[in-house]
């Protein structure tokens, strides 16, 4: 389908509707310095993506705690559908390229809270314990992940970079509403409770 308008050039509907490339600063160098297996044209998306995440104290907090685990930073570049992994055994944290910015702001806390569950030695035991211990374990560690970003993208929101906290708050609606009315019950201080809440 071609519209057309007075005065405007033609343009197909999926011109209209492709995503705008983003321009990244490709002399920008990322706060926490991690080790990045990205090649010369990524590089300068993980970069802004990790610089997002770093100004949130949680999210610096966990980057960093990632850094000294010796984890490296790159994107997927075989097909998947998830928005990001971190892998114990390889020692990395993986992002989605095809997922917008904002989404891996978030997504990224969450693979770094699991890249610092594994280095406090989370998993040593997978697969010595029975099933229901496993299943625990596992929840676990995903609320534990799940807390921490929409943590570090609440604290992003406070500083005017909604994006992260909106697109968290659209994909996972019940986490981030116990969140929200565990923040309010506290007066609007992030602490232990509203996280546990969470």
């Amino acid at each position: 389908m071609i519209i057309q308008q007075q005065g405007l050039q033609t343009m197909s509907l999926q011109n209209v509707f492709a995503p705008v490339k983003k321009e990244y600063d490709a002399s920008a160098k990322p706060v926490v310095d991690v080790k990045m297996v990205c090649s010369e044209e990524e590089r300068p998306r993980m970069v802004e993506i990790i610089n997002r995440l770093a100004k949130s104290p949680r999210g610096l907090e966990t980057l960093e705690v990632a850094k000294e685990g010796g984890f490296e930073f790159g994107f997927f570049h075989e097909e998947t559908h998830c928005y990001g992994a971190c892998d114990k055994a390889g020692w990395w944290v993986k992002l989605n390229p095809n997922a917008p910015d904002d989404k891996l702001v978030g997504t990224l806390s969450h693979e770094c809270r699991h890249a610092g569950q594994f280095i406090r030695g989370a998993h040593e035991t997978f697969g010595k314990q029975d099933v229901k211990s496993e299943i625990i374990m596992f929840r676990a560690m995903e609320a534990d992940a799940q807390t921490n970003a929409v943590t570090a993208c609440y604290e992003l929101a406070q500083m005017g970079d909604v994006g992260p906290y909106q697109i968290f708050k659209r994909t996972y609606p019940e986490i981030e509403k116990a969140f929200s009315d565990a923040l309010k019950a506290n007066n609007g201080i992030v602490n232990h409770d509203v996280m546990t809440q969470a």
